[in-house]
């Protein structure tokens, strides 16, 4: 069973979760358009400043301009670079509807990225007088690594009750990426009407209603008439697909998403073919520091074994018999897919069962764990393995040394397994803040054209079966910029550093 207070959802789960949210949160003032379509969308217009016209921008760590060495059809494309260390940015419209709502319509704008890591994107949102409607940051088809120009797309659904659409474009993370040619348009006419979609939609409520973690507090009803309502008469599969998109929104959880068949999407959008490596390093001298980034959701197999690969071999660089201790800093780490991150740290936890997930009432634990270079997940009478590396995997000199590990409100959902992970270890300590509360249990489930809805169904629980949700205690609460100075002083004092080498 789940201990006690561990089951409801917390008001706004995952909030601190994606970096998207932080910034339209943060951002007072805006810039309003009172037609419905987008100012300035190639951004060949300046304003004193040599900013874009008619474009909010909210940054941090990131540097906007306007670059005339590339772009599509006009003389300029809107740039936005990292300056340092990465960080994220923002620019946006928003659009006011009046009382008439929104007719519905496809975001379309190009992107092109150099180094990006972990992602450049569109942004739609819908807002209603009661809050968010809709919101699709194609968080599961992000633009990544080196890409050239190519044109991607949002299909935003109508809605009455809508009252005000934000537009724009974000990056997270490091690189380079520049966008141009934004627009709003009409795609209902270029596109077959699809028979099936009142169907479709209806497909999708009971899919929800039958395998969503927290049904009970759902108002089904409402769910339904949304979706069915969010159909314009003669809509496409598109447009089918946006109101499943808005209906799983509506459960306003950051774990719910709906994953488009890859086929239906540009090339260049289907995969990302390089992910930002896992990085060791020596600090104190006898101390090593692994610093764990996010592997994306939907990255190929075989990035994914890269990057378990390039860990072993990066940890084992900086091993040695006169290493005194481990920090594994996951204070960045927003999640994504666990499974590589858990075969490249695996090493450091320790073999055997290092997490479970759970039922929502407790009930069967399905297992899981690192065994000799591979992540495994427990099936019905073997150890199935998920992620496994092809080099000779890293064992360290010494396994039993202590080891600190830094965690924050950006760690969340697969971070959070990370985390997990050594919950339970000998001679171990977390330092820093909560975490974001998003360690459940994740499926996908089929809609009879590919497209995936994806649900929590279960909780994520240490080696003892403690299940932490919504959020991971630290041992030693501390800011964040000051948890690697608290984890190195602990260390230091053990034992094993305090011993001369």
């Amino acid at each position: 069973m789940l201990p006690p207070g561990k089951r409801s959802r917390p008001e706004s789960v995952g909030s601190r979760f994606i970096l998207a949210w932080v910034l339209l949160a943060a951002v007072a003032a805006s810039h309003s358009n009172t037609a419905q379509q987008i100012d300035n969308g190639s951004f060949e217009q300046s304003n004193a400043k040599g900013e874009p016209q008619s474009w909010l921008l909210q940054a941090r760590g990131l540097a906007f301009d306007l670059d005339d060495s590339t772009s599509l059809g006009g003389s300029q494309a809107l740039r936005i670079s990292d300056s340092a260390s990465g960080g994220s940015a923002l620019a946006k419209q928003e659009i006011e509807l009046g009382e008439s709502g929104f007719p519905g319509a496809t975001l379309r704008g190009s992107i092109r990225t150099r180094d990006v890591s972990p992602s450049a994107t569109l942004v739609a949102i819908l807002e209603g007088p009661d809050g968010r409607i809709f919101m699709d940051d194609m968080r599961d088809r992000v633009v990544s690594g080196d890409s050239e120009w190519q044109e991607y797309r949002i299909q935003i659904p109508p809605s009455t009750e809508a009252r005000k659409l934000t537009i724009g474009v974000l990056v997270i993370g490091s690189g380079t990426a520049w966008f141009d040619d934004l627009a709003l348009v009409d795609e209902a006419n270029q596109a077959a009407a699809d028979p099936q979609a009142r169907d479709y939609v209806l497909e999708a409520v009971s899919i929800l209603r039958e395998n969503y973690l927290h049904a009970d507090d759902v108002d089904w009803d409402g769910v339904r008439q949304a979706g069915l309502a969010a159909l314009p008469d003669g809509a496409t599969r598109e447009q089918a697909r946006a109101a499943v998109s808005m209906m799983v929104q509506q459960l306003s959880d950051p774990h719910t998403m709906l994953a488009i068949p890859r086929e239906s999407e540009p090339p260049s959008q289907q995969t990302a073919e390089s992910v930002e490596p896992l990085t060791a390093e020596l600090i104190g001298g006898r101390i090593g520091l692994i610093r764990v980034p996010r592997v994306p959701g939907g990255t190929p197999e075989h990035v994914q074994g890269k990057f378990a690969d390039d860990a072993h071999q990066a940890m084992k660089s900086i091993d040695s018999a006169d290493l005194c201790g481990w920090v594994v800093d996951l204070r960045d780490n927003t999640g994504g897919n666990m499974w590589p991150m858990l075969a490249a740290i695996g090493p450091i936890a320790g073999p055997g069962t290092l997490g479970r997930f759970v039922g929502p009432e407790g009930g069967e634990a399905t297992d899981w764990g690192y065994r000799e270079g591979a992540a495994w997940v427990s099936g019905d009478s073997e150890k199935t393995e998920r992620i496994a590396v092809s080099v000779e995997p890293f064992r360290p000199a010494n396994s039993d040394l202590p080891v600190a590990v830094l965690i924050s409100g950006n760690t969340s959902s697969s971070g959070e397994a990370t985390a997990i992970a050594f919950i339970g270890r000998d001679n171990t300590r977390l330092f820093g803040s909560e975490t974001g509360g998003l360690a459940t249990a994740n499926n996908g489930y089929a809609l009879s054209d590919g497209t995936r809805i994806v649900l929590p169904i279960g909780y994520m629980a240490d080696r003892h079966g403690e299940v932490h949700f919504p959020g991971i205690q630290p041992d030693e609460e501390t800011p964040a910029d000051t948890a690697l100075d608290a984890a190195r002083t602990w260390l230091q004092a053990h034992q094993s550093c305090t011993e001369s080498s």
